[in-house]
């Protein structure tokens, strides 16, 4: 990790590197669910993508705070994106909350891990 880039305002580096290691699980497993010609990128959004995540400490322990939401960018059509790849992102979203102890929420975005495929994108809208 490189100190200009943080996840958190005031979190430890192992905190740090924790959110670090979730984003690299989701880009990965993003990947492996989506063809390289079908997938135009992954986007974290909210406070953590802009080094504002919000840290909670209680008896010694730290974690972070609100949302870890992921945009998926697709060529094509969304329909057929959440036809194809939906199940597949549910699952990762499961490994993904695992992975950072917390509760997956799907859809809603009240305080969890959210993965989204956004509308349709076509070549050149980026």
């Amino acid at each position: 990790m490189t100190d200009c880039l943080r996840y958190t305002v005031d979190g430890s580096d192992a905190l740090e590197a924790k959110l670090e290691g979730i984003c690299r699980t989701a880009l990965d497993g993003v990947r492996a669910l989506i063809p390289a010609r079908t997938l135009l990128g992954l986007v974290l959004a909210g406070d953590h993508a802009v080094g504002e995540g919000g840290v909670l400490r209680s008896d010694g322990d730290e974690r972070f705070f609100g949302d870890l939401r992921f945009h998926v960018l697709l060529r094509g059509n969304a329909r057929s994106a959440e036809k194809n790849f939906r199940r597949g992102l549910d699952e990762l979203a499961e490994k993904l909350a695992l992975k950072a102890d917390v509760e997956r929420v799907g859809e809603r975005l009240d305080g969890r891990l959210v993965i989204q495929i956004l509308q349709r994108m076509h070549d050149g809208e980026l």
